[in-house]
């Protein structure tokens, strides 16, 4: 174990010599660095005067063409918009009229139905005009072969009544009869 210590701290020792090499490093280039990063502003500034005169001119051309782009953007998108909504509302107009062509023709349709009707009603007017006293006439008449067929029934009901009574009596006579004839044949 006294090895592992030993042996760890040697590898420590060889990561510090290490470390300590690259801070050096880190720092020559840091160094470096710095003066690229002071020849790069230096060129930066000279290509910025060189090309902002360009782009002075440009800018104003650009922003321009910009505000003509969007302009014309906004009135394409207002287009589109408008022509959609024109689309929906050709469609809605189309659902519309060829319901009313539908409408119209079922209408059409009916009319035509009206007007061949309109002579058969005015024959059936005429036909139920006159067969309106030929009814009356029936009802009345219905009605007086009603009260006849009561009065036939009643007097059935009576005659029935009569018959059974005579048919009752008539048993009794019968009986009466077979009753003297009994008593005569026993005397």
């Amino acid at each position: 174990m006294a090895k592992d210590v030993g042996l760890k701290i040697t590898t420590v020792k060889t990561d510090i010599r290490r470390i300590s090499g690259l801070v050096t490093d880190v720092t020559s280039l840091t160094d470096s660095v710095q003066e690229l990063e002071n020849k790069i502003e230096e060129v930066e500034k000279n290509t910025v005067k060189n090309i902002g005169d360009l782009l002075s001119s440009s800018i104003d051309r650009t922003a321009m063409l910009r505000k003509t782009a969007s302009d014309n953007s906004q009135r394409i998108n207002s287009v589109k918009k408008i022509l959609s909504e024109l689309q929906s509302d050709f469609s809605k107009h189309t659902d519309r009229f060829l319901s009313l062509e539908s409408d119209r023709a079922k209408v059409l349709k009916t009319v035509t139905f009206a007007n061949d009707l309109k002579p058969k009603v005015y024959n059936l007017k005429k036909d139920f005009s006159h067969l309106e006293p030929l009814v009356n006439d029936l009802t009345v008449r219905i009605g007086r072969l009603v009260t006849d067929l009561l009065q036939r029934e009643k007097e059935i009901a009576f005659l029935k009544e009569k018959i059974s009574n005579l048919t009752i009596v008539r048993a009794e006579i019968k009986d009466m009869k077979d009753e003297i004839k009994h008593i005569s044949d026993m005397d």
